[in-house]
């Protein structure tokens, strides 16, 4: 049975516990990190099981959640599995409160006179999203499982969509024996910008030191697609998720560079 993912700053808490009531009075299975302990190993686990275990994620924007990292990885691992997102904006101005990754993104506000009307709407939209959900898994354990290796094969593809269908399965076993591939996808990929980025999303979500060297060559990289941030962007927070002192220390050197460098 899937579930919603509320993402949220923790210094909304409150209005978080007043949203997911709501949802659940809606009739919806809900799923927050409230009673776990933030931050510690355990933590990190249940949160990303939780995800890949979501049928839809509702964000709460506001400006903490704006510039929270954590917000930030939920929403790109969201993104990297093709989870539906609803945002709700609780707290603050457009411009203070939304990220640049969902400004393309409709959303509902939370003091609006008829945030109830609107809510029961989001309600059939998150209902559609999960029963698709349960669906897409239904039909995963039904089918013949595919190795790791057969997989990988995917990220030779020509097709791009192909590529990137890989990638989402590889982020789905959840296996670090995926990385390798992943990394040497990403050292190799120079056709799409849509496949960079699933691959350093990827990596994001793994969080191994394997993969410094080729994120460190894209924190130069100032492409991006409509609607994103750079390249460089991603591979920044990829090296701030992998957190070892070669990882943060490849940031700092690149952070000292003269903006023309960059």
């Amino acid at each position: 049975m899937s579930h919603v993912f509320i993402s949220y700053s923790h210094r909304d808490t409150d209005i978080m516990r007043a949203i997911k009531q709501r949802l659940i009075d809606e009739g919806l299975d809900v799923w927050t990190d409230e009673n776990l302990a933030w931050g510690t190993p355990s933590w990190v686990k249940a949160v990303e099981k939780a995800i890949r275990q979501a049928g839809a994620m509702v964000v709460l924007l506001s400006p903490d959640s704006n510039i929270s990292t954590w917000v930030d990885r939920e929403i790109s691992m969201a993104e990297l599995l093709k989870i539906p997102i609803f945002p709700i904006l609780i707290r603050g101005k457009e411009e203070d409160a939304i990220p640049l990754r969902l400004v393309n993104y409709q959303y509902i506000r939370y003091d609006a006179e008829d945030f109830q009307q609107k809510l029961k709407q989001l309600r059939a939209n998150l209902k559609r999203s999960m029963t698709q959900a349960e669906a897409q898994a239904q039909a995963a354990e039904t089918r013949s499982s595919a190795t790791l290796r057969e997989v990988a094969k995917e990220l030779e593809s020509d097709n791009a969509e192909d590529r990137i269908t890989a990638i989402q399965e590889m982020v789905r076993m959840n296996s670090k024996r995926a990385v390798p591939y992943l990394v040497e996808a990403l050292s190799k990929e120079t056709r799409s910008k849509h496949v960079i980025i699933a691959l350093i999303q990827a990596l994001n979500v793994f969080k191994d030191e394997r993969a410094i060297d080729v994120l460190a060559t894209h924190l130069d990289n100032n492409d991006k697609l409509k609607y994103t941030d750079h390249i460089k962007d991603y591979a920044a927070r990829a090296l701030k998720a992998i957190g070892t002192t070669e990882a943060l220390a490849v940031l700092k050197e690149a952070d000292a560079m003269p903006p023309s460098a960059i």
